[in-house]
C-alpha cells in the first residue's frame, strides 16, 4: 500500500481487492472495491472499520506498519459494518 495520509493525525490503512466479483454477494463489481478504513492516532489510537477476511492480512500488515511508526498501540476498533472474519486475530501481540 502506498502512503496515504488524511491529516498528521489520520492515516489510510485500507485495501483494494480486485478480486471480488460481487459486493454483497449481489452487486456486479467488475473492478472490484475499496475497503475504507482509517487509523485515527492520537493519546489513544484508534482503527476505522475493518475489512473482508479476504483483505485480512494486507490490512494487518498497514496497521502493524503504520503503528510501527509511532511506536504506539492500539487502543480500540469501531467497525461500522460487520465483516465475516470467523474467528478474530489479535491486534496486538
Amino acid at each position: 500500500m502506498k502512503d496515504v495520509e488524511i491529516t498528521e493525525q489520520i492515516k489510510y490503512i485500507g485495501v483494494d481487492d480486485k478480486t471480488i466479483d460481487l459486493f454483497e454477494g449481489q452487486y456486479v463489481v467488475p473492478n472490484g472495491i475499496s475497503y475504507n478504513s482509517y487509523l485515527i492516532k492520537d493519546k489513544k489510537n484508534v482503527v476505522m472499520d475493518t475489512v473482508d477476511k479476504r483483505a485480512g492480512n494486507e490490512w494487518f500488515k498497514n496497521l502493524e506498519n503504520e503503528l510501527k511508526r509511532g511506536k504506539s498501540r492500539l487502543f480500540s476498533s469501531i467497525s461500522f459494518r460487520t465483516r465475516p472474519w470467523g474467528k478474530y486475530r489479535t491486534f496486538s501481540k
